[in-house]
């Protein structure tokens, strides 16, 4: 099987260690950056941007909770006895309009 990245692999790289922790050690990062070609270059400053973007953003506001127990459609079938099992209803809404065969085992 042929490698399909090409390069050298994270573990060789002089900002990773061998515990797997990875060290920025800021000249070399420099260094690798000023090695790349200018649309290299231009790649990683927008990927950083992006990473700053996603990680600085401010916190996000709460929705604010509303209540609907005043709202007109709350109640509103309260007085059809055929609703009082909803599920039933349902169930049997399912067989009038689909036949016996869409329901499931139970």
């Amino acid at each position: 099987m042929s490698n399909i990245l090409k390069g050298p692999r994270l573990i060789d790289l002089p900002c990773y260690n061998k515990s797997r922790e990875v060290i920025m050690e800021s000249t070399s990062v420099l260094n690798d950056f000023n090695s790349l070609p200018p649309d290299a270059q231009k790649q990683v400053l927008d990927f950083m941007a992006f990473l700053k973007m996603r990680y600085t953003s401010a916190p996000r506001k709460k929705a604010k909770r509303i209540s609907i127990t005043n709202e007109p459609f709350v109640g509103m079938w309260k007085d059809r006895e055929d609703m009082r099992d909803s599920a039933k209803w349902v169930r049997e809404l399912r067989q009038r309009e689909w036949g016996a065969g869409c329901l499931t085992s139970q």
